[in-house]
């Protein structure tokens, strides 16, 4: 049986890379309670990840529309 790999996990601080922030704040984020970030993934009781799909919607769903 192989797996398809079209939606990777990433680890913290590759998906900070991804977005463009730190680990840390992703880890504040994730350790606040903040509702308002993207979905991840908890493997046992440390290990974290984060789709890559779930990256994209957290991106589209903060993207702004100029005005003009």
């Amino acid at each position: 049986m192989s797996i398809k790999n079209d939606d990777p996990l990433l680890t913290t601080a590759q998906a900070a890379d991804y977005l463009g922030l730190r680990p840390v704040t992703l880890n504040n984020w994730r350790s606040q309670g903040i509702s308002d970030t993207p979905d991840f993934v908890r493997m046992g009781r440390f290990k974290i990840f984060y789709r890559r799909s779930s990256l994209d919607a957290y991106i589209n769903a903060h993207e702004v529309k100029s005005a003009a």
